[in-house]
Parts: C-alpha cells; sequence; structure tokens
C-alpha cells in the first residue's frame, strides 16, 4: 500500500481492486454449514410432508365409505373434500413445477444415472436463479401465477371452514402472501421476493417445500373437519336393542297382528326427559319406565314426549308420541273340539285359552278327570265314578298369579 502523499502504483491499484473483490465475495458467501443447515430442514419438511400424504389417503378412505354408506348424510361434505384434493393437488404440483425448473435452470437435467432434481442438485449456493424465474423472466409471471394460486387456495379453505374463525385466521396466517415491510425506511418488498432475492437456491427450495407442506396438513385439516360435520348434528349412542311397536296389543281370532319391528337406540350415559301425559318418568340407563295401573276396562291412550339436548347447540329437542293399549276383563275359554260332553273312557280334547296370556303361562288342574298337555291343547279323561267335571284355570302373570 502506498504511504503518505505517494501516488498509487499500477500494481497497487490493481491489489486494491482484487481486495474489493475478494471483500464483496466474502460477503455474498454463504457458508457451507449454513448452506447444509438448509438441505436438512428441507429434508425434515419433506418427510414430514410424506406422512401427512399417508394420513390424507386413509382420511378419504374413510371419507368415500361413509359416502357409500349413507350418500344422502356424506354425499354434499365429500364432494367439498373431493373439490379440496383438486386444489391442493394443483398448488403443489405447481410448486413442484417451480423447484424443478430451477433446479434444471441451474445445473441441468442432468445424466440419465444420476439426475437432478430438488432432491439432488449442485447449485445449493445459488443467489442468483430463483429470483432470476420468479421475479425477472417474462415480467415476473411466475411469482404473480404462484402467488395467486396460494391466495385462491387460501380463500377456498376459509370458505370451506365458514364459520370457524380460528381456523380462518390461521390459514390467513399460513398462506399469508402480503408485501413484507422489513425496514419502515424502504418500500415493502413483495412476497416473491422475499423467498427468492439474495437467498441461496438451498434456503428457496425449503421454503417453497415448507408451502407444499402447509397445503397438505391444511388440507388434511379441512377434510378431517368436511368428516366431523358429517355426524356432528346427529345423536350419539352408546346402546342399540331391537324393539317391536304393536300396531295394536290386542288382537281377535280371525284378524291380523301389525307391528313395526326395528333397532332402538339410547345413551345409558344421559338421561332423556321423559313425560307421560305431563308427568315425568323415573329414567334408566336412558329409557323411560312408565307404569300404570289397569283400574278399568276399554281402550286407553297416553301422550308421551321425550326431551334430549341437541348435540349442535344445547337446547333441549322435544320429540312427542301417542300410544294405546286396550284393557279388558279376565277372562277363560274352555272348549271341547270334538264333542259337547265328556265321555269316560275316551280322550277327551280340549282348547284352553285365557285374554291376553300365552298358553304357556297357564296352570290348568281338573277335579273329578285327569288332564294332560298334548301338542297345543289339552286332553281331559273323566273319572269312572262321576258324571261331572271341573276344569280350573290360573295363570302367572308379572304381578304373580
Amino acid at each position: 500500500m502506498s504511504g503518505g502523499n505517494c501516488p498509487e502504483t499500477p500494481r497497487q491499484k490493481m491489489i486494491g481492486m482484487m481486495y474489493l473483490m475478494l471483500t464483496a465475495m466474502l460477503a455474498l458467501n454463504v457458508s457451507g454449514d449454513l448452506l447444509n443447515a438448509f438441505i436438512l430442514v428441507d429434508n425434515g419438511i419433506k418427510n414430514s410432508t410424506k406422512v401427512v400424504d399417508q394420513k390424507i389417503n386413509k382420511q378419504y378412505f374413510d371419507f368415500e365409505a361413509a359416502k357409500e354408506q349413507n350418500p344422502k348424510k356424506a354425499g354434499d361434505k365429500y364432494q367439498k373434500a373431493v373439490e379440496l384434493r383438486e386444489k391442493a393437488d394443483a398448488l403443489y404440483k405447481q410448486i413442484q413445477y417451480y423447484k424443478c425448473l430451477m433446479v434444471y435452470t441451474a445445473d441441468g437435467p442432468g445424466e440419465p444415472e444420476s439426475p437432478f432434481t430438488p432432491d439432488n442438485y449442485l447449485s445449493v449456493s445459488n443467489q442468483d436463479i430463483a429470483a432470476q424465474l420468479m421475479i425477472v423472466e417474462q415480467g415476473g409471471a411466475r411469482g404473480d401465477s404462484l402467488k395467486t394460486m396460494i391466495d385462491e387456495y387460501r380463500e377456498f379453505l376459509i370458505q370451506t371452514v365458514d364459520g370457524d374463525e380460528a381456523k380462518a385466521e390461521a390459514y390467513r396466517e399460513q398462506f399469508n402472501t402480503d408485501p413484507v415491510q422489513s425496514d419502515p425506511t424502504e418500500p415493502a418488498e413483495p412476497w416473491i421476493g422475499k423467498i427468492t432475492e439474495h437467498l441461496p437456491l438451498a434456503a428457496t427450495m425449503s421454503i417453497l417445500s415448507k408451502v407444499q407442506n402447509d397445503v397438505r396438513s391444511s388440507q388434511s385439516d379441512v377434510v378431517n373437519y368436511l368428516y366431523a360435520k358429517v355426524d356432528e348434528a346427529s345423536f350419539k349412542f352408546t346402546g342399540i336393542k331391537p324393539l317391536v311397536i304393536p300396531e295394536s296389543s290386542y288382537v281377535l281370532r280371525g284378524q291380523k297382528y301389525k307391528a313395526d319391528i326395528m333397532l332402538a337406540a339410547y345413551d345409558e350415559t344421559m338421561d332423556p326427559i321423559v313425560t307421560v301425559n305431563g308427568e315425568k318418568l323415573p329414567v334408566e340407563a336412558g329409557q323411560g319406565k312408565y307404569e300404570v295401573p289397569a283400574s278399568s276396562v276399554g281402550q286407553k291412550k297416553f301422550s308421551a314426549r321425550i326431551q334430549i339436548p341437541d348435540p349442535v347447540t344445547g337446547e333441549l329437542k322435544s320429540y312427542d308420541v301417542d300410544a294405546e293399549y286396550e284393557v279388558g276383563e279376565p277372562s277363560v275359554v274352555v272348549s271341547p273340539t270334538k264333542m259337547n260332553a265328556f265321555y269316560i273312557g275316551l280322550d277327551n280334547p280340549v282348547d284352553i285359552s285365557a285374554a291376553g296370556i300365552p298358553t304357556s303361562d297357564l296352570n290348568v288342574t281338573a277335579t273329578g278327570a285327569t288332564i294332560s298337555r298334548s301338542g297345543s291343547g289339552w286332553i281331559v279323561k273323566p273319572a269312572n265314578n262321576t258324571a261331572k267335571a271341573s276344569i280350573n284355570v290360573s295363570a302367572k302373570t308379572a304381578d304373580g298369579v
């Protein structure tokens, strides 16, 4: 270097210029450790995305099964999930295309044995290619296109979770493409410039991989949201039992017995409010217990109301039902089937019935004769020393004999 007032020699000027160039190069140089860190982060993000992809495949498999099982209930939600998949795939693939374009532009497609890809490329420290492709070339059309696709995807997510402001705010933050104001004294920098300018290619690649991961994670989140919506307004039950509801509990011979046979669901953990004619009933394991004395004969009717909290609003929902039954006087019919009298020494077939009582619950005895069961009826044999026999019938009911 020169000293005092001595002018610089040409050699000294050349050394000075070389020093300035070296300083500039050092300022632009990114350490190998930092580049390796970017690559390590990028690989971690890609592995995480693969796990999310597997989860998404399982979600759509379950969703499609639910749609096939109940198209009316799950069909519209499934179609929304399919539309989401199309938009997520389009954005993911477009980002992947730009990543490949950056690598091919920097390194070329490579040899068939070891092609350069976003997973394997040489120009990890290149700070020009990303900005050149996304901002400079084509008037920045690529960068504008990517921003537009991200914005549209974000708005679709928000629209799909309409009403869930917490999720909507999370997606606004996750896919924020607003200009970045790093320095208050400088104009805001466009989003695409923030992720491409003055950054090594390895950093830009890891940022784009992060956007791809955000696309997949948000897709999984919204698919789960839609799937939950399928049963959101449905009541949850813990038990199912078969139920027979007869059109009438009293049928005469020659008439038809009609009944609805169904599965009834109930929740053992949450007792509903059950009332009959305004009177609250005791409830056990989610089922109201109705019991009333049959104090008079004739047709009896009652109205019941079942109230249970709505699974969405928590407000009580009421379900009304009317029912009827008939109370009759106890009666017994003893009918000889072949003759009008009992003959000594012969088997005398007899049919015996009691209104509303199964024949299996009848207890039949005889005085002045013997009686025994035969198929669906009985056989009476009068004693040799009597001219009169009596048939005694009793029944075992839920209240006793």
